[in-house]
């Protein structure tokens, strides 16, 4: 309080000094009162940041809201949030305000870094990899968004112990095109396939191949360094890994069981599109599977 103090009266000092001859010439009184026995209101730092003031209420009510909500939404996304996913945006600037509001809502830790990537017209014009095959993911930068932007998010959090893993695909400020929601159309092929053989008892195998049948032979629908679908519990992706470059006898070893929790992460892509990645959160029951993901498609296509 005491520099506060000394703030306003230098103020107030500078004030006197820069004014108007014609007023130095008047005598003049100046006083500062502060009472540091009462303090007003805290002003939430955050509510003037660079993205975080065009939210209204969006810091303390949340952006996903649901169809059914009083508050303005399209898909049960609030409308000032979308208003403010605009081209120009920085990725740190998304992952500042996902961080901040996820503990907001009550989160222990941030288990994935927020990631927004960017991605690439084609596979040959994005990074390098040892692969040859797309690069994801790559970290947060203060690379601003553009129009038309192809944006494949992920991330995580901690809550009770347990983690979340997260991802969908969203357009900046553009609908996708025809050739974009094909992407998404063959992406829903793969999870569709494979949901419908899951069940107790059934081999990471089973599930590859039917990925594989759905999506067909251009290439795998998953991402050669990682997998078609990871176990979720204690940590974001956890063991056992289904479609890895361990080989088929390793899935043949996996055998789905009840309780089990995988994540399917499958992908679709075709040069010029930017593709599409989203992940599905199923629990093992004991004669199929339950799906505990409920989060929309948008603006790519509907559950």
């Amino acid at each position: 309080m005491m520099n506060a103090k000394r703030y306003l009266l230098a103020i107030a000092a500078a004030t006197i000094a820069f004014a108007p001859a014609s007023a130095q010439r008047e005598p003049a009184r100046v006083s500062v009162t502060i009472d540091t026995e009462h303090p007003g209101a805290r002003i939430e730092p955050a509510i003037y940041g660079q993205f975080a003031e065009h939210l209204g209420r969006g810091i303390y009510e949340g952006i996903w809201v649901g169809e059914g909500s009083a508050i303005p939404n399209t898909d049960g996304y609030r409308n000032d949030v979308l208003a403010a996913l605009r081209p120009g945006l920085r990725q740190c600037d998304l992952s500042g305000l996902f961080t901040r509001r996820v503990f907001e809502l009550g989160a222990h830790q941030n288990t994935v870094d927020p990631i927004w990537e960017v991605m690439p017209d084609s596979v040959a014009t994005g990074q390098r990899s040892v692969t040859g095959d797309l690069v994801f993911p790559t970290v947060t930068s203060d690379r601003a968004l553009e129009r038309g932007d192809v944006i494949w998010c992920d991330s995580g959090i901690t809550l009770n112990g347990y983690d979340s893993d997260f991802g969908r695909t969203w357009t900046v400020g553009a609908e996708p095109s025809t050739e974009q929601r094909d992407q998404f159309r063959r992406w829903k092929d793969v999870i569709d396939a494979v949901l419908a053989i899951t069940r107790p008892g059934v081999t990471g195998a089973d599930l590859t191949c039917a990925a594989r049948n759905a999506y067909g032979p251009e290439r795998t629908p998953w991402l050669s360094h990682l997998y078609l679908a990871h176990g979720i519990g204690v940590d974001s992706a956890e063991a056992p890994f289904i479609g890895t470059d361990l080989g088929p006898a390793v899935d043949e070893s996996i055998v789905l069981m009840p309780g089990m929790v995988f994540v399917l992460e499958p992908i679709a892509w075709a040069d010029g599109t930017g593709g599409y990645r989203s992940e599905e959160i199923v629990v093992i029951t004991e004669d199929g599977y339950m799906s505990i993901t409920d989060y929309p498609y948008a603006p790519y296509g509907q559950l």
